[in-house]
């Protein structure tokens, strides 16, 4: 199994990102992963992401995570 790379994380940024707020996601999260290759890549990709109009967040916990998810915009 490879490691992400930097054009995955591209594709995923300027490919999937834009469907997913054309579908009207507007809020996603990551729970951080302990290894700092995965970190590397879910920083990577949160600054790639940059259309602003769906919010990306990263938590330490699934609780965490699920709790913003579940709270309302004002």
């Amino acid at each position: 199994m490879r490691s992400l790379l930097e054009e995955d994380v591209q594709w995923v940024a300027n490919e999937i990102l834009p469907k997913f707020e054309a579908a009207g996601l507007t809020k996603e999260v990551f729970v951080m992963p302990e290894q700092a290759l995965g970190r590397f890549v879910v920083k990577e990709y949160s600054e790639k992401s940059t259309s602003g109009k769906v919010t990306i967040r990263m938590f330490a916990s699934v609780e965490e995570a699920k709790a913003w998810l579940k709270q309302t915009e004002a």
